[in-house]
């Protein structure tokens, strides 16, 4: 089980005709090992032929808060201030993976740094004993960036690699506030769509 589990035999299905999932999620540690766990998931599915949005999905995460961590540590990653009170209707883990795996039927993962997404989520769906609905290949938009915008980056006129450093470039307002999976899905959605205009590889 986990997110390599496909029946599909490999290039029986174009996947550039399949909906394209942008994904971002949000985390209360570097990993297991500090307490981490993922607290919360936002998705937008698009269309692939002429990237309008198909659905949104915001998934909030139950925090166990293995290590008894204070709100303030569990805000670590880019949170404006996580609290449980914020969190107090999110869904168990098992149930917010069987959403998501739902919503991602048959969906090209998309994710600003897919590795990170990959991880947290492989390790959420083998724990569950769960086979990923979702196409198996995994798309990271920071590589895609990097390449499209090979140029400006060779021209000194970017010098970070992080998404609001690439959305500022391209013109893009900041990402709404607070920080949150939902936000940061549809900004990665909006990055894309200017690269898309630009990628020439």
């Amino acid at each position: 089980m986990g997110l390599l589990n496909r029946d599909r035999p490999i290039g029986t299905v174009n996947f550039h005709l399949l909906p394209k999932l942008f994904m971002d999620v949000e985390t209360t540690g570097t990993g297991f090992e500090d307490g981490g766990e993922i607290c919360e998931v936002g998705l937008v599915k698009v269309d692939p032929r002429n990237l309008e949005v198909l659905g949104e999905l915001d998934l909030k995460f139950e925090v166990t808060n293995p290590l008894g961590k204070s709100e303030a540590e569990l805000s670590f990653n880019g949170y404006n201030g996580f609290t449980f009170a914020d969190w107090v209707d999110a869904l168990p883990a098992e149930e917010a993976v069987r959403r998501l795996n739902d919503f991602a039927v048959n969906c090209v993962p998309w994710a600003y740094n897919a590795s990170f997404e990959f991880w947290w989520l492989d390790r959420y769906f083998q724990r569950g004993g769960v086979k990923w609905k979702g196409d198996y290949h995994w798309h990271c938009l920071m590589s895609v960036a990097s390449e499209a915008l090979k140029p400006d980056f060779l021209a000194g006129r970017i010098t970070s690699l992080s998404l609001s450093s690439i959305g500022a470039f391209l013109g893009l307002g900041e990402e709404s506030k607070p920080h949150r999976g939902l936000n940061g899905a549809r900004y990665e959605h909006q990055v894309y769509q200017i690269l898309d205009q630009r990628m020439t590889f």
